[in-house]
């Protein structure tokens, strides 16, 4: 998936747990329902859906947040996130959960079904206000902990993490981590990144399959786009990247168990 985007780009673990940035305690939090295809719209009048899986979450405890991000689908019978009880998204639900975490599960706001069909990638700006805007009012409305903040992608949406979440206003994360899986290449930072924020973990994992020819666009590689990405993510300072070659292509990831990986890996448990 080559990213179209604007010109170029401007230039962890906190002890045994993750990283968490400066002093946020977190709001009195409030529960929100377990469910799917809620609708928000953004200040710009942009509007898209989210599922939230919270069984289990204990809301008068600190609670953290996964939020995923899926690849690419011209149809939504392709795809995880529109099918909302896939077993992936209640996998990754139940690690998230188990952890006191809710997991997000949000929708791109791109609809259209032709060339690469629904992405995060492309209008990447206009995905990427609407998310912040999201995950900022589940933040505040909800009382989330935003120095338990993880994300999860999967090709397009590992891209969409890389190239806008974390390289663009990311001030509003105040700790947690990034799994891509699949992708999750980056040009630089289009603002810079406070100290703190370069500690957060961040991890990519690419199957040593996925290469040139294996996803759509054929001239694409994950591989390439996972070096790249930590490339471009260790020379604006980051000190915790990794990169983990793994065997298969693209279509053979367990993204769930990946997901379960990073976070035992960095120390998030129960709260």
């Amino acid at each position: 998936m080559t990213i179209s985007r604007r010109g170029a780009l401007a230039a962890v673990a906190a002890g045994a747990a993750l990283a968490a940035i400066g002093s946020a305690p977190a709001l009195a939090a409030k529960a929100h329902p377990h469910g799917t295809y809620f609708s928000f719209t953004s200040g710009a009048g942009v509007t898209s859906e989210y599922h939230v899986y919270a069984k289990g979450v204990d809301w008068s405890k600190r609670v953290g947040a996964v939020f995923y991000f899926d690849g690419d689908h011209k149809t939504k019978k392709n795809s995880r996130i529109h099918n909302p009880g896939h077993r992936d998204m209640l996998k990754m639900a139940e690690h998230a959960n188990w952890r006191n975490m809710i997991l997000v599960g949000a929708i791109s706001t791109d609809k259209k079904t032709s060339d690469e069909g629904m992405t995060w990638w492309e209008d990447i700006d206009r995905n990427g206000n609407w998310f912040r805007a999201l995950a900022q009012h589940l933040i505040k409305t909800h009382g989330l902990d935003a120095t338990r903040l993880w994300f999860c992608g999967y090709s397009g949406g590992a891209e969409f993490i890389t190239y806008e979440v974390f390289a663009d206003r990311q001030s509003w994360i105040k700790g947690g981590g990034a799994v891509m899986i699949g992708g999750g290449g980056c040009y630089g930072m289009d603002t810079s990144p406070a100290a703190a924020f370069k500690q957060i973990p961040m991890r990519w994992v690419v199957g040593n399959r996925d290469q040139v020819g294996a996803t759509s666009p054929p001239t694409w590689s994950a591989t390439a786009a996972a070096a790249e990405g930590q490339g471009a993510y260790r020379r604006a300072g980051f000190t915790k990247t990794r990169t983990l070659t793994i065997i298969g292509d693209h279509l053979a990831y367990d993204i769930p168990k990946l997901l379960e990986n990073a976070l035992n890996d960095n120390g998030v448990g129960r709260v």
